[in-house]
Parts: structure tokens; C-alpha cells; sequence
């Protein structure tokens, strides 16, 4: 089954709810895979292995 608009809404407003009662402190908010990908808690934001590896070496100047 393929969403339709009216889905894919619901979805973003359920999504916007979630987050708004987990920012209420002592609530505990449960998400799908799903709806925590669609809220970006899955983006990757890390440097990559080359960045990584050219910062572990100690600078001869320091």
C-alpha cells in the first residue's frame, strides 16, 4: 500500500506531538524506527575516517 498525502500528514503530526511531550520533563516518548528517522535521530553527522585518522597525530609544532 502506498501512503497518500493525508497519511504522510498524520505521520508528521504524530511526529510533532511525540516530540513535544518528550521535551516535558519525566515523560518518556516512544518512537518507531520509522518515526525517529523521519524526526532525524539517525542523521550521521560524523567526520570521516581520513579527517579521523589525520587528527590522531600530535602537531610537531605544539
Amino acid at each position: 500500500m502506498i501512503p497518500n498525502d493525508t497519511d504522510n500528514a498524520m505521520r508528521i503530526d504524530t511526529i510533532g506531538e511525540k516530540i513535544a511531550d518528550a521535551e516535558t520533563p519525566g515523560f518518556f516518548a516512544l518512537f518507531t524506527d520509522q518515526e525517529a528517522a523521519a524526526a532525524g535521530a539517525f542523521e550521521e553527522d560524523a567526520i570521516d575516517e581520513e579527517t579521523a585518522f589525520a587528527a590522531s597525530f600530535d602537531s610537531p609544532g605544539l
